[in-house]
């Protein structure tokens, strides 16, 4: 299992896989990450970033930005807005 924390900043934020750091270059993301492992065999952890929604009004839907994640690299998937899912927001997750 992997233990994923992330640290979102102004400028650049940080993605925190088993204690090895990826930046990520997106300004102004939430401190808020999901997990969405749709197919467990594909051998990727599929992870998604969004935006504040306390900046947003009440007519616009957060940006959120996919990632996967191979074992070794993380890769930018394209960015989505209006993403729902069954699950909640995270700011850490540790399976131990």
């Amino acid at each position: 299992m992997e233990r994923i924390e992330w640290v979102a900043g102004s400028g650049s934020s940080e993605l925190r896989i088993n204690d090895v750091p990826f930046p990520i270059s997106i300004a102004g993301l939430a401190q808020l990450f999901a997990v969405t492992d749709i197919d467990r065999s594909d051998g990727l952890l599929e992870i998604v970033l969004t935006e504040p929604y306390a900046e947003l009004a009440d007519t616009e839907f957060p940006q959120s930005h996919f990632f996967w994640w191979n074992g070794s690299d993380v890769i930018s998937m394209g960015t989505v807005s209006e993403l729902k899912f069954h699950g909640a927001w995270r700011t850490a997750f540790n399976p131990a």
